[in-house]
């Protein structure tokens, strides 16, 4: 005879396997609620409820050895079968909250027992909360572990970038000095003549079939194209050729921890604000985050200063420094 909870989890396997997700959790919730109902109706006696009690310490064993060999030195290095012990470890724990200690609960005032029904549900909160703990821990570990590799690819990758942007190869200080020469030394407009330029007049094109080159600045001109990385080693280049200090601004545009874009930034503490989006900031070397204006050239359709919103996460900002002038 099929019993009304067996048709429920029946027709929940029917509905998980045309993923209707939340249609099959409904019907094991529904199914769930009526296994306990039949248990309280069946007013269970003391040896019933000595096994029912039994059974949840026995469950309590096997979470907790779980969660032991979770820790072993044998698995310390392999976090993916680490996980996978926490996580049945948290399963059980959780059959423990939902199923049984309710009926432990319910049972353990008539038969005089509430202190060791208490016992068991704070011992089963203790065990899931350093579950959790420890989950939480795997997790950043196996991250950082995926990152750790890209990360070092990237930051061989930025050092590059970095030491791409020269000032003193050919055409960069002469292009520099007649875009600016209508300007004061030093005047915040000098700068954006030269951003104006290379966003307007650089093309920005994607790096042939997908693999990342750099390109010197002198390139950059050659060609008038390049990618974000090459439009910001020839606008740093341009700056750093007539006197302003510049640097290079790593983004997380995406939100995966890893800088997926970069730009340029000039410091200017004396431009317009209206020029500087980013917050008041006192960085190591004392100068302040406010005083550096970005500078993207990739976004067309921005003026100087103005950066699209996801830009405004660094993840590094490198001061370049100026290099001597060839003679």
């Amino acid at each position: 005879m099929i019993t009304e909870p067996s048709r429920l989890l029946h027709d929940a396997t029917l509905k998980l396997g045309k993923g209707e997700l939340k249609e099959a959790i409904d019907l094991v919730t529904k199914a769930s609620k009526e296994i306990r109902g039949r248990l309280l109706l069946k007013n269970i006696g003391p040896s019933e409820y000595s096994i029912l009690k039994q059974l949840s310490y026995l469950l309590d064993c096997a979470a907790l050895q779980y969660f032991i060999l979770s820790k072993e030195e044998g698995i310390g290095t392999n976090d993916v079968s680490k996980l996978g012990r926490l996580c049945l470890s948290l399963g059980i724990c959780n059959v423990l909250e939902t199923l049984l200690l309710p009926l432990v609960r319910t049972y353990s005032s008539l038969n005089h027992e509430k202190q060791e029904s208490s016992w068991l549900c704070q011992f089963n909160e203790l065990l899931k909360q350093e579950i959790h703990d420890s989950v939480k821990r795997v997790v950043r570990d196996i991250r950082n572990e995926r990152l750790r590799g890209p990360k070092e690819e990237l930051n061989r990758s930025i050092k590059k970038i970095v030491n791409s942007a020269d000032p003193t190869v050919e055409g960069v200080r002469e292009l520099a000095t007649r875009l600016g020469r209508r300007f004061e030394a030093g005047d915040f407009k000098q700068a954006r003549k030269l951003y104006e330029y290379v966003r307007d007049e650089i093309q920005y094109i994607y790096d042939p079939f997908g693999i990342e080159e750099i390109q010197p600045p002198e390139v950059t001109l050659k060609l008038r194209s390049g990618d974000c990385e090459d439009q910001a080693i020839l606008l740093t280049s341009l700056l750093l050729a007539i006197g302003f200090e510049s640097a290079l601004l790593f983004a997380d545009a995406n939100n995966d921890g890893l800088p997926d874009h970069v730009y340029s930034a000039v410091y200017i503490p004396k431009a317009p604000d209206y020029t500087k989006p980013f917050a008041k900031k006192k960085l190591n070397d004392g100068k302040n985050l406010h005083d550096w204006i970005p500078l993207d050239p990739t976004s067309l359709d921005s003026d100087f200063g103005v950066i699209p919103i996801e830009d405004l996460q660094i993840a590094k900002l490198v001061s370049i420094p100026a290099k001597k002038q060839k003679t």
